[in-house]
């Protein structure tokens, strides 16, 4: 098989995280232009009632004249009235005409924006994490990152278990997958929040390979497959799912979606809540509450973000697949995960987000 030549690795993630930045930018700036138009009709409409009461005024002072009054000038004044008036109607009419175009040509870049882009990201994510894996990087080679990527060595025995074990897990979550996310769209919805990224709902076959077998070999004392059939196990988010709430009402939003998952029988556990990882060793740049549900013995994997903390995680992908690699140099890694942590430390934090408890303290 002929050696594969990418000119660089860095441009793919490059290409993701300005995708992730004209996204951010698109949904921060149409907010404001909507904002704009609306203060500029209720100007329009403020200017409308004004010119209608000048109309008015002038027809009353025009019907209550006396006879030695100059009723030809109140008759004038009345029909200059009128037609500001009418004026101002029309360019009511116009704003509201490009005020609805724009209604509808917004509405479809935020489609593009959340559904599109997500995608096209999500796809990104997927190709840089595939070369990295055909380098043999992912899965213990010892190939660069830069570079052009040569010949990828064939797939171990132990690799292959990894895979096959992958694959079942993922057949699995498949199985409840219609029923999880039919549930989880109508609680989000009653409790006025956002299932994002919800064509990522399943994790990649390659991704949860990888998890796998990185896992399994951190264990070198015990036989991969003990090892492999152990971690398995503990898989959480084979289906995994990104909830968006408003970060005023954030930590009662995660509460409430807990107790209602509960009432159609699913089991909760315990959260992560990574906002209480600031300032401390096991900060990994990341701010959000992770929780693992059992349903029908499997489990799955609810992230709560806020808006920000959601835009911030995408935007660090690059840098978390970088610092998993396992030839990236300590010095490197160690200031991959600094710019993380500098960058989560920006994001604001949701109040009474201590009233979450933790697994991990």
């Amino acid at each position: 098989m002929p050696g594969v030549h990418v000119e660089s690795l860095q441009a793919l993630a490059d290409l993701e995280r300005a995708l992730a930045r004209f996204a951010e930018a698109c949904q921060d700036k149409l907010p404001e232009v909507r904002r704009e138009a609306e203060r500029r009709l209720a100007v329009l409409e403020s200017v409308c009632r004004e010119r209608e009461r000048e109309v008015e005024n002038w027809r009353e002072s025009y019907g209550q004249a006396d006879e030695d009054e100059d009723t030809g000038y109140l008759a004038y004044r009345m029909e200059q009235a009128q037609d500001a008036l009418h004026q101002a109607r029309h360019w009511q009419r116009r704003c509201e005409e490009s005020c609805h175009a724009y209604a509808r040509q917004a509405r479809q870049l935020e489609s593009f924006t959340e559904r599109d882009i997500a995608q096209a990201r999500d796809f990104l994510r997927r190709k840089i994490a595939e070369i990295q894996e055909y380098q043999g990087v992912s899965l213990g080679g010892a190939v660069s990152s830069s570079g052009p990527i040569a010949n990828a060595a064939p797939a171990t025995a132990e690799e292959n278990l990894a895979r096959q074990q992958a694959r079942e897990l993922l057949r699995a979550a498949e199985q409840i997958e219609p029923t999880v996310t039919a549930d989880l769209q109508r609680i989000v919805g009653l409790l006025g929040g956002t299932l994002a990224e919800l064509e990522c709902r399943l994790k990649s076959e390659d991704s949860l390979t990888r998890k796998l077998f990185d896992r399994s070999k951190e264990r070198p004392g015990l036989p991969f497959r003990n090892s492999l059939s152990k971690q398995s196990r503990k898989i959480n988010d084979a289906l995994r799912y990104t909830v968006i709430w408003q970060e005023a009402e954030y930590a009662a939003k995660c509460c409430e979606l807990s107790a209602l998952m509960e009432t159609q029988g699913y089991q909760p556990v315990k959260p992560r809540n990574a906002w209480l990882t600031a300032g401390r060793e096991d900060d990994k740049g990341y701010r959000g509450v992770n929780q693992t549900f059992y349903w029908q013995e499997q489990m799955l994997e609810v992230q709560y973000h806020t808006l920000e903390s959601w835009r911030v995680k995408n935007l660090l992908h690059p840098l978390y697949e970088e610092v998993r690699n396992p030839v990236v140099a300590v010095d490197r890694r160690k200031e991959l995960l600094q710019r993380q942590r500098d960058e989560a430390g920006k994001i604001s934090v949701p109040p009474d987000i201590d009233k979450i408890r933790s697994t991990r303290h």
